[in-house]
């Protein structure tokens, strides 16, 4: 073999780099790749994200829809004993409110504001609404749930124990004396009474920061000085409601559905009530435009100011213990 085949074969035999050319396309082809997939996992993990949030919103509500609802079925309830008179005649949740001294209504609430239970009847404080706080309601209710005196007879309902009987909280409605002298709400009765209202400006720490967040409230007899949390991220409160009239044709009854200034004095004619509870999610949502607008309870569409995933939720629920009957129990 030549000396230059041998020299060729040797040369070939050399490994090659890339051209700068080869090089500037593999780069190329390369960041192409890299910027689809990144793309893909930021969409990804935006939609796991907002997912994620949506199911902590909507776990939030169904608490919330229970604990309101469990409440508000039982307005008015009453226990079915009679009375230890001669004649046993059943007892009226009247007999057991007295609701002519202490103000007590089955249901009642305030249309952006909080129940004043000092008064008789019952009146209400209005909020004051800082910029880009919505405005929201507050409810009340109140139901029979311990024994009520020595006139019952053979009464199915027990004394306050371990949180049974006891009002929103699970505190016993009938406290010590220190509580009751500087109660704001009716003591001392075996009737509880709930409101339901949103804190707001509760201060929190998420992210290692601190942050505010609206809370849904309940302020329970049983300590009426202190509300206890129920639930964080809930927003507003607006409340609507089913009464029934005297049909003005004289053909019975109708019913009407009202917001909280048309039911005026007639709460003894409300039979459901109709709530809108607006939720927003724990954390922001990630990437932007995510939750970028809202409808509020009262129809009003807004921006999402944090980013934030809200939602309004309607439900109704009837008052299984509506009545309309007079005091039995003798003076």
């Amino acid at each position: 073999m030549s000396r230059q085949r041998q020299r060729m074969r040797a040369h070939s035999a050399v490994p090659r780099g890339f051209s700068l050319v080869e090089l500037m396309v593999a780069m190329t082809i390369g960041l192409v790749l890299l910027g689809v997939v990144g793309s893909i996992f930021v969409a990804s993990k935006g939609v796991f994200v907002s997912s994620d949030q949506r199911s902590r919103l909507n776990e939030s509500m169904r608490l919330v829809t229970e604990t309101m609802g469990v409440q508000i079925r039982q307005a008015a309830y009453v226990d079915i004993a009679n009375t230890t008179a001669k004649v046993a005649m059943p007892i009226t949740y009247d007999d057991v409110a007295n609701s002519a001294v202490t103000g007590i209504l089955p249901i009642f609430a305030c249309s952006d504001g909080r129940v004043n239970f000092a008064t008789v009847p019952w009146t209400c404080t209005a909020n004051s609404n800082p910029p880009g706080v919505l405005p929201s309601d507050s409810v009340a209710v109140s139901f029979q749930n311990q024994p009520s005196s020595a006139l019952v007879a053979n009464s199915s309902l027990l004394a306050f124990s371990n949180g049974f009987g006891g009002d929103c909280a699970g505190q016993n409605p009938m406290p010590t004396p220190a509580i009751a002298s500087g109660a704001t709400m009716p003591v001392n009765i075996p009737i509880a009474i709930s409101e339901f209202f949103i804190s707001r400006n509760v201060v929190t720490t998420q992210g290692g920061s601190s942050v505010n967040i609206p809370e849904l409230s309940c302020r329970g007899n049983g300590n009426p000085g202190v509300s206890q949390p129920l639930a964080q991220g809930i927003e507003q409160i607006r409340a609507r409601f089913y009464v029934i009239d005297a049909d003005p044709g004289g053909f019975g009854q109708r019913t009407r559905l009202t917001d909280i200034a048309g039911v005026g004095t007639d709460w003894g004619k409300v039979y459901a009530v109709q709530l809108c509870l607006l939720t927003h999610s724990p954390g922001n949502t990630w990437g932007t435009g995510l939750a970028a607008n809202f409808t509020d309870c009262d129809g009003t569409v807004r921006a999402s100011p944090d980013n934030r995933l809200r939602k309004a939720n309607q439900l109704t629920i009837s008052l299984r213990n509506r009545v309309n009957t007079f005091s039995a129990l003798p003076s």
